[in-house]
């Protein structure tokens, strides 16, 4: 073998060297490098976005506390459900303060329609980011339900007016998406049908109302 000769092979070997190097080192470490700089330039975006919420953490706080404080002043308008004995006694309180007689009057079943939250869990629950630390944190669902409650009545021009008026100014809220009426002149008196929905929210910290009929119940001798 010539001297030559041996000077190519030892530049192929010295190439073939630097291109295996390249390959299976600098290839990888640059790909770590360029890996670990997309990384920190990502911490470097959290860890502005943090410290300038830092800065702002008291008014943010601030900001929730009276959030929570006009939520909670429009839960108030709502009941925590609508079971039914509220319902039958609500409707005794409208005959009790106003010239109107029931004659029939349904119970539907009250339905879900909505639920407030940002994004539901598997469990139903609310999942809700924290405004200051990026946290996530499960709360339970505040659900907003209604129910539909079907009227035919009779009473005087004076009773149906103060019907309207007891519904729009109820301490919950109400309304009465249909109405029917018609005028008999032989008694001087007004028959319809309405309609009047109710709504609700049941949710953390609600308490469920309460009626008191006011009537006998039971019996000291069962026979």
């Amino acid at each position: 073998m010539t001297d030559m000769t041996k000077k190519v092979l030892i530049v192929f070997l010295g190439l073939a060297i630097l291109f295996l190097a390249y390959m299976y080192v600098f290839s990888p470490a640059k790909e770590d490098v360029d890996s670990l700089k997309t990384q920190c330039d990502e911490l470097q975006v959290r860890l502005d976005d943090l410290i300038q919420k830092e800065a702002q953490k008291q008014t943010l706080l601030d900001e929730i506390e009276q959030y929570d404080q006009e939520f909670q002043e429009i839960l108030k308008d709502f009941p925590a459900d609508l079971n039914q004995e509220v319902a039958v006694m609500f409707l005794k309180s409208v005959e009790e303060n106003n010239e109107f007689v029931n004659r029939t009057f349904s119970l539907p079943v009250e339905a879900e329609f909505y639920r407030l939250g940002q994004r539901a869990a598997s469990n139903g629950d609310v999942v809700v980011d924290d405004a200051l630390t990026g946290e996530q944190t499960v709360k339970e669902q505040y659900i907003c339900t209604t129910a539909a409650y079907g009227i035919t009545f009779t009473g005087s021009y004076e009773g149906v007016k103060s019907l309207m008026a007891y519904v729009a100014d109820y301490k919950y809220r109400m309304n009465i998406p249909n109405f029917s009426l018609s005028y008999n002149p032989e008694s001087d008196s007004y028959s319809g049908t309405l309609n009047i929905n109710a709504y609700a929210i049941s949710g953390p910290n609600r308490t469920p109302d309460t009626v008191d009929p006011g009537l006998p119940t039971g019996t000291d001798n069962l026979f």
